[in-house]
């Protein structure tokens, strides 16, 4: 299901049930209640199982690295280069103190191995792989040590806003940027299946609804939208 395809469903499902033409609510507003609710369906199916199909996550086929200065990250040595994600990473879901991260790879497959911005810790990572690629999320930014020449990498997670990939473009295998994003919402699926969209929406009909009935009745159709953003929060 596309998102559009979603938000349609939504509307139609609230419009019916709604005999009043004082409740056009915005395709972004409706996709903002999808959004939160398909994070917290999400987060509780995480919660039970250790398993989640491939379909929930989403990828970036091509994330672009740079190198970063010391002063750039908590760094392990005083002069170090670090590489560092071109762009800011979408939020990633967590549950159990633990990101809903699947793979973070080179493009040739070679997997990435998590780690801390600590020294201690990372010293005990590399006793063991000292060969090997390893990350950390920090302030936003995907980090990569082990490396200081590659330009890319894969990254598999489950996103709090599968909506905020568009905001990243694809690249070639140098890093480069291509004209694409990662994310077409108009072309590609709003990750989750029917059975806990079912759920989502729901559960977003119940808190639409009740917030419709709690308004005044007025004329001033313009202040709506407004008005029930905030008492969704």
């Amino acid at each position: 299901m596309k998102i559009n395809e979603a938000i349609s469903r939504l509307r139609i499902l609230l419009e019916n049930g709604i005999a009043s033409d004082d409740t056009q609510l915005s395709n972004r507003f409706l996709y903002s209640i999808l959004k939160t609710l398909r994070a917290k369906r999400i987060r509780q199916k995480l919660d039970s199982i250790l398993y989640l199909s491939p379909f929930y996550y989403n990828t970036i086929d091509c994330l672009p690295l740079e190198l970063g200065k010391f002063a750039d990250c908590p760094c392990f040595t005083n002069d170090c280069n670090i590489l560092r994600s071109k762009y800011k990473i979408p939020k990633v879901m967590s549950t159990r103190n633990k990101l809903a991260i699947k793979a973070i790879t080179t493009i040739q497959g070679k997997s990435l191995y998590e780690t801390t911005p600590t020294k201690d810790e990372y010293k005990q990572y590399t006793n063991t792989k000292k060969e090997g690629l390893f990350y950390f999320i920090h302030n936003g930014y995907l980090y990569i040590t082990g490396s200081t020449t590659l330009k890319v990498v894969t990254f598999t997670a489950i996103f709090e806003n599968p909506l905020d990939l568009a905001g990243i473009n694809a690249c070639d295998p140098d890093g480069n940027n291509l004209p694409n994003a990662c994310f077409e919402p108009k072309t590609q699926d709003f990750p989750i299946y029917e059975d806990l969209f079912d759920d989502v929406e729901e559960m977003a009909l119940e808190k639409l609804f009740k917030t419709i009935v709690r308004l005044p009745n007025d004329s001033e159709n313009n202040a709506r939208d407004a008005q029930l953003v905030n008492d969704l929060e």
